[in-house]
């Protein structure tokens, strides 16, 4: 049988109680009926009964449909043994809250009267006396506390102080009345006490079990209370109190317990590493309480959306069907949705939005230190590696008098390379350009210009650079065409490399071109512009200024193989380096020029940068 919170607001108990697809439930000895609540899918004794439709409590007993008749009224018993409740309290919490919302009357008892004894159940030594004015002014404070669970305004719900009838009783009369109806020998079979027979029990806790027990009577007497909820350390407690009340009035009353909640991590649900999770915002910022929940193991996320959020049972399953990172969302939704319970909306979405600044600045720095680690690391790679076989490498690489001494030459000499890549740059934009409108001739009588610019775009793109210096270095002058064969070094370093980059830029410019929208090319047709016109007034200028970025990319590409042109014989930095090397039989002249190189290259990269960030402005 379970107790479902979906069935509809005043039904009878009937509605709650609903046959299901459950085990058969063991017999219990004890003439008083027993319950053992399971919002977490695992059945007593161990068993897993799978997912359930609904939330649900498991109840047993002799003759449960007695409690199928209407409306119950149900209590919990709370004691206020400190200024705050904590997360062990939230299970009872929300079932007494899922019980009223489904129409039953709850009767939130706070224990004014036996807080003044303290309940050895689950404890392994005397709890610590306080005084009536700390136990008043914890009663206050946890009653705010439980008005996050219940709403006391409506009338299905009371707040009661069991000081009313505890504090003032007659020893003598209660013992005469009530005493009589107990046996030490059925108590002491409890685990409680035979747990604390082991360490020490004091009378006055022994007593403890028929206070809680004459709450139930005078509960069920003055406000017709039926069921008991309470944690599964009170099963000896409402058990007996059930039996109380049959042998005083002979009305037969029920119990209902909470399993412990464990996480699936092995730590305790409720503990941080400051201690117990208090839900006074005092003892434990709402903040704080938030990132506990955010941080629970995957594992836990449906169990505890199940027991602590108010969620649609079918919004809790799909939410837990969520993998890797995607599971964020759901642990997230859960720490909001109970913070709000305990809370207050406000609370929680500051919390969740402190939480997440906290997370975004958490990443941001990691990805600093990440940052600043590698810098590190590559620094100190650097350094051995200069330093390896006795400072060998610094010695080849790094002769800070022989770099001096040649810094005149190789300075002059790569001169040349300036000269080469500003003349080709010129070139190629100019040449790429022809190359890439040349693709886009119309018509049958403009195909063979396209096959002859799609062949020349591949053959060059394909063409390792250093073949085609090889092809046009050594080629042309093998001709003996007159103008052509006698061409300086420099001419023939520039046609080759501007025939390579030509192609590569004439791509650049057709992803321009292809870029440009054809409602554009349209309008401007139809405004009689003819197809060259609008090649030129419309496609062209917006095609250049959209690649303009990623053309300068190549150019410094470009710039770099300039270096190659030492394979012709042109006297350019890299080739006065070598020609240095030979001579003192030392490599640091080489590295000169890598530090000329990387200089030109620095600016123009920075420069092509902002280009793209005013494109980004530009295009908003």
């Amino acid at each position: 049988m379970q107790v479902n919170r979906h069935s509809r607001p005043g039904g009878d108990f009937g509605g709650l109680l609903q046959s299901q697809r459950l085990p058969p439930l063991p017999e219990q000895p004890s003439p008083a009926f027993c319950g053992n609540q399971d919002l977490t899918g695992q059945a007593p004794g161990g068993r897993r009964d799978g997912p359930r439709e609904q939330r649900q409590v498991r109840v047993r007993g002799q003759d449960g449909a007695q409690l199928a008749g209407g409306t119950v009224s149900f209590y919990c018993g709370l004691d206020p043994t400190a200024a705050s409740l904590h997360a062990g309290h939230l299970v009872p919490l929300f079932a007494m809250a899922h019980l009223n919302q489904a129409g039953h009357r709850a009767i939130a008892l706070v224990g004014g009267g036996t807080a003044r004894i303290g309940d050895p159940s689950g404890r392994s030594e005397t709890r610590k006396m306080l005084s009536i004015e700390q136990i008043k002014a914890n009663a206050e404070s946890i009653r705010a506390q439980i008005a996050h669970f219940i709403d006391f305004e409506s009338g299905s719900a009371v707040l009661i102080d069991n000081a009313e009838w505890l504090a003032g009783l007659n020893y003598i009369e209660f013992l005469r009345d009530i005493g009589k109806h107990f046996s030490v020998n059925r108590m002491l079979t409890f685990e409680t006490y035979k747990m604390r027979l082991e360490t020490g029990l004091s009378f006055i806790e022994f007593n403890y079990q028929l206070l809680q027990s004459y709450d139930f009577l005078v509960l069920h007497r003055e406000h017709g209370c039926n069921l008991q909820i309470g944690g599964d350390d009170q099963w000896g407690n409402i058990v007996s109190g059930v039996d109380l009340i049959r042998r005083v009035t002979g009305d037969e009353t029920f119990g209902l317990t909470c399993p412990l909640v464990t996480r699936s991590d092995g730590k305790k649900m409720g503990k941080t590493e400051k201690g117990a999770l208090y839900l006074d915002a005092n003892l434990v910022s709402p903040y704080e309480f938030f990132q506990y929940w955010r941080n629970i193991p995957d594992s836990d996320v449906r169990k505890f959306l199940l027991l602590f959020t108010f969620l649609p049972v079918h919004e809790v399953e799909e939410l837990a069907r969520l993998k890797d990172s995607e599971i964020n969302r759901a642990k997230e939704l859960l720490a909001f949705e109970l913070t709000k319970t305990v809370h207050g909306e406000e609370e929680a979405e500051k919390a969740r939005d402190s939480a997440r600044v906290a997370f975004s600045e958490a990443n941001k720095w990691a990805w600093v230190t990440l940052g600043y680690a590698a810098t590190v690391v590559i620094g100190l790679l650097i350094v051995m590696f200069i330093l390896a076989n006795n400072h060998a490498v610094g010695r080849t690489f790094f002769d800070l008098s022989l770099i001096g001494s040649s810094f005149g030459e190789v300075l002059g000499a790569f001169m040349l390379n300036v000269i080469i890549f500003t003349v080709t740059e010129a070139i190629v934009l100019v040449w790429a350009l022809f190359v890439a409108v040349a693709r886009f001739a119309p018509g049958e009588a403009g195909k063979p210009i396209r096959l002859l610019a799609i062949a020349y775009i591949d053959g060059f793109r394909g063409l390792p650079a250093i073949i085609t210096l090889y092809l046009v270095g050594f080629g042309l002058p093998l001709t003996g065409l007159a103008g052509v064969s006698n061409l300086p070094l420099l001419w023939l370093a520039i046609i080759a490399l501007s025939l390579t980059y030509g192609a590569y830029n004439a791509e650049v410019y057709r992803a321009g071109i292809d870029s440009i929208h054809p409602s554009q090319i349209s309008a401007a047709r139809s405004l009689g512009l003819s197809y060259t016109q609008t090649l030129r007034f419309v496609v062209v200028p917006q095609a250049v200024r959209r690649m303009i970025p990623p053309l300068l990319n190549n150019f410094i590409s470009l710039q770099k193989d300039t270096a190659l042109v030492s394979v012709i014989g042109a006297i350019d930095a890299f080739n006065q380096a070598k020609i240095i090397a030979s001579n003192d039989f030392n490599l640091s002249a080489v590295t000169t020029v890598a530090v000329l190189f990387v200089l030109i290259t620095i600016p123009q990269a920075r420069a092509v940068d902002r280009l793209i960030e005013r494109d980004k402005r530009r295009r908003g």
